[in-house]
């Protein structure tokens, strides 16, 4: 039985400490809006990019796409990250927008992603007050992005955008961590400025349904899509040089909803004969590669394919894994939301 099933048989018993714990988030949360705990701001335009779920509603993604439209438009933009699963606590400057300046397991798997792909400064930090003071100390933004910010209160931010992934459209009705997947009570929603369905053309019924919940929450409502940008082999990412495999696939992933993967695959043709999900955030070992070569042996497949996510921590294995190809999917910002988006910031900073 895996970790999930475990935990999806016992969650019942949990309710009354997942109710706990969602009191001491709402105490916090009244802590900091009446002055008992300090709030900070910065000199800069903060963007919040959160969710109330424990992951899986694709932030990053959004943010790469969020970071690199707010560029184009002639705004300067760093990113703040947390840098989970790095050894770092920071500050640290992952990228100043010419690709990483350590290793996937110092500056954790999504941030080494971000600092690959973008041409945006990124910086971590537990602190993500010390996170921001470097960026602007270093790079002087008009905008920062807070990945991952809706529960850091500490910092002061100008609009909360959080996300909702199309894929759980039963987010709302679920409960409060360790008996659900909600961070903190459903209440928590009247913080933000605005509500963001990702993965909206991927599961247009699950979209259609939180929609109906969302808006009545009184907040503006966006379905951000995503779309497959093409698939790379591991040797050459994060070069985008897009190929088209043949034969049959070995599919694998390190993410908190695998399923998705799978949804995607199959909408580009691609149907696995065989499938490994590993933890999310999964750093891979010589173990974990003898299993994939032993399952591709078994099922006499043909290639592998993963994700980006995964695609760094796997760099050193690409001799024992090849063929291995690599899906690029990225978020897209729609022009509804882009002007949402640039009448807010123009309140605030000068392009």
């Amino acid at each position: 039985m895996s970790l999930d099933s475990f935990w999806q048989n016992i969650r019942r018993y949990l309710r009354p400490w997942g109710y706990l714990y969602g009191k001491i988030m709402q105490l916090r949360e009244k802590a900091y809006f009446r002055g008992l705990l300090p709030c900070f701001a910065l000199p800069a335009y903060v963007i919040s990019i959160g969710n109330l779920t424990l992951g899986g509603e694709g932030k990053t993604p959004l943010v790469m796409a969020l970071a690199s439209k707010i560029q184009r438009e002639g705004y300067s933009v760093a990113i703040i990250s947390r840098g989970y699963g790095g050894r770092t606590k920071g500050p640290f400057i992952a990228s100043r927008g010419h690709g990483p300046l350590a290793d996937p397991a110092f500056l954790g798997d999504e941030t080494f992603f971000m600092a690959s792909r973008l041409g945006v400064p990124v910086v971590i930090g537990r602190d993500r007050i010390a996170a921001g003071v470097l960026a602007l100390k270093e790079f002087n933004p008009q905008v920062l992005i807070l990945d991952d910010g809706f529960q850091h209160l500490r910092l002061a931010r100008d609009l909360d955008l959080v996300l909702f992934a199309a894929d759980s459209p039963y987010t709302l009705k679920d409960a409060v961590f360790p008996a659900g997947r909600l961070r903190e009570p459903v209440t928590a929603l009247k913080r933000a400025s605005a509500f963001l369905i990702t993965k909206a053309n991927l599961y247009p019924k699950g979209s259609a349904k939180l929609a109906a919940e969302l808006m009545a929450l009184g907040r503006p409502l966006f379905e951000v899509p995503f779309s497959i940008r093409g698939i790379i082999p591991l040797k050459d990412w994060p070069q985008r040089n897009y190929v088209t495999p043949h034969g049959r696939a070995l599919a694998f992933c390190g993410l908190a909803k695998p399923e998705s993967f799978r949804r995607v695959l199959k909408s580009i043709n691609i149907e696995p004969v065989a499938w490994r999900h590993f933890p999310d955030h999964h750093y891979y070992q010589r173990d974990d590669i003898a299993s994939l070569t032993t399952l591709a042996q078994t099922y006499k497949t043909d290639f592998f394919i993963t994700t980006e996510k995964d695609a760094p921590k796997l760099k050193p294995f690409r001799k024992a894994l090849h063929p291995c190809f690599v899906l690029e999917v990225g978020a897209e910002i729609p022009e509804t939301l882009w002007q949402f988006l640039k009448e807010e910031m123009t309140k605030g900073t000068n392009p």
